[in-house]
């Protein structure tokens, strides 16, 4: 029986492997305690990044309708900030699932299992909060988290290629370097 060798490179790509799964694991967790909260923790939480928004918007442009919303003008951008974050969260999702399948194989096909994987999650997602005081099964929410994760997936295999293609160069370079040398 033949005894399998590890090189320092296979030691690396077991480590970002594991890296990447927890990660995506943790993000996970994120996004279902963030659907866990009940109704009223949830819409306060929300209510503080607007606040936020605001402030910002103040310092920048203090007389922009987002720095003196009130009212139904506070309520459209208590409702866009709430959009954005399932986009966002499900963004970095998307990402980590993409980057977690092309740790495994470069194969174009694999893409299909993150995109499986946030639909999955997404419909998981707003589950959890049908089950909820004061939170519903909100089909819209779906679609934001399952857009926000396709650009997740777009943006990591982007990134995958020009690691790849900026690799290739860089290799072809030193070949082309030793091959002048000798």
């Amino acid at each position: 029986m033949e005894k399998t060798v590890w090189t320092k490179k296979d030691y690396l790509v077991v480590a970002l492997r594991i890296l990447l799964v927890v990660a995506s694991i943790i993000m996970m967790l994120f996004i279902f305690s963030n659907s866990l909260k009940a109704g009223e923790e949830s819409s306060a939480q929300s209510s503080e990044v607007v606040e936020v928004v605001q402030k910002v918007a103040a310092v920048i442009a203090p007389d922009s309708e987002i720095a003196n919303a009130t009212g139904e003008a506070y309520d459209k951008l208590h409702g866009a900030v709430r959009m954005i974050a399932h986009i966002c969260e499900f963004t970095a999702l998307g990402i980590l699932f993409s980057w977690c399948a092309s740790s495994y194989t470069l194969h174009k096909k694999a893409q299909i299992y993150p995109c499986v994987a946030m639909a999955g999650v997404a419909v998981v997602d707003e589950i959890l909060q049908s089950f909820l005081p004061d939170r519903a099964f909100e089909f819209k929410d779906i679609l934001l988290d399952i857009f926000g994760g396709a650009v997740g997936i777009a943006v990591a295999v982007l990134l995958v290629w020009c690691g790849c293609v900026l690799y290739r160069k860089s290799r072809e370079k030193r070949a082309a370097l030793a091959q002048t040398k000798e």
